[in-house]
């Protein structure tokens, strides 16, 4: 195995790392340096709790389909294999945001907007 497998799996092990993180130990009060961190979801406590239990879930999803996508990407394009890594990067990299607006508009619709 070659070093841009692992290079290619940190960000998607992470990600899958702080879903189960925020599942199971989620920040319990409202901060500015821990946890996720939007104008929405500390608004309140409970869009604050409602944000990491959601929020971590959709993460753990995400980080598996990333690790399935940087997979096969790995057993099927055949280019060389740094450029190969920017090409997971930026998927990565997509993968990591999409959860925000996500999660945002699911406070929105559920907590904030009622």
């Amino acid at each position: 195995m070659d070093i841009f497998w692992i290079i290619d799996m940190i960000i998607p092990a992470t990600i899958i790392l702080m879903g189960f993180l925020y599942k199971y130990r989620a920040p319990k009060d409202i901060n500015k340096f821990h946890g996720y961190r939007t104008n929405q979801s500390m608004k309140s406590q409970e869009a604050w709790d409602y944000a990491h239990s959601y929020g971590a879930n959709i993460w753990i999803i995400i980080g598996v389909f990333l690790v399935i996508i940087v997979c096969f990407n790995k057993i099927f394009i055949k280019i060389r294999p740094e450029y190969l890594s920017l090409i997971n990067l930026l998927i990565n990299i997509v993968g990591m945001v999409i959860p925000i607006p996500i999660v945002d508009s699911k406070i929105k619709k559920n907590l904030i907007d009622k």
